[in-house]
């Protein structure tokens, strides 16, 4: 999934996707420097407890451990695939508008309730349609609202300057804001979907 889109990226195959099998993995290449950044991770607390203390959020906390300004966070770059954002689009939309929902993420999913009047069009869930995450930006940047769980597919839609207007609603369990990422100015969050696992958008 990911190479084609950043194909500038080497990538290494690891075994499992514990740290210290990806760490050996690389030793391999004799790189100049390492940096572990799997604060979070049960076995490494040490991380964890510099990353709490920092008071950052967990995004922004690795660019300053890399030394790398924050802004350059939203300087992705993707080998974007037309023909197949495209062809989810017209499988899954139609008609305009629409607005976009997201209720799973890897490790947790909500409800989300939408009010008709910050939700204009017909609703889109995003599902497993594809095997690519990527397919779904044309969806995505034509969208006229957000309204997703905390993903990674939340943190692109906002890298890639998407503008209409989205909310981000808290997993359950994940209560701390310095677990979430940073994310673009047409971004507000629902927090009490970390308490109930509803997000009732009013």
């Amino acid at each position: 999934m990911f190479e084609p889109v950043v194909d500038y990226v080497k990538f290494i195959p690891v075994s499992s996707y514990d740290l210290q099998d990806s760490v050996a993995a690389v030793t391999q290449f004799q790189p100049e420097q390492v940096m572990p950044l799997a604060f979070g991770f049960p076995g490494y607390e040490r991380f964890t407890s510099l990353w709490l203390a920092s008071k950052q959020h967990f995004d922004e906390y690795k660019y300053s451990v890399a030394r790398v300004p924050f802004s350059e966070k939203n300087r992705l770059v993707l080998r974007r695939n037309a023909q197949r954002e495209e062809a989810l689009y017209q499988r899954l939309v139609g008609d305009t508008p629409y607005h976009v929902v997201m209720t799973a993420a890897s490790d947790r999913s909500i409800a989300v309730e939408t009010a008709a009047e910050r939700a204009p069009g017909r609703r889109i869930e995003i599902s497993n349609e594809t095997d690519s995450v990527f397919d779904w930006l044309l969806i995505l940047e034509r969208a006229s609202a957000y309204f997703m769980i905390d993903s990674c597919m939340v943190n692109l839609v906002s890298q890639l300057g998407f503008k209409a207007p989205g909310v981000r609603c808290w997993k359950p369990g994940y209560g701390n804001e310095w677990d979430y990422p940073i994310l673009a100015a047409n971004w507000n969050d629902y927090r009490e979907s970390n308490l109930t696992g509803i997000a009732r958008i009013d």
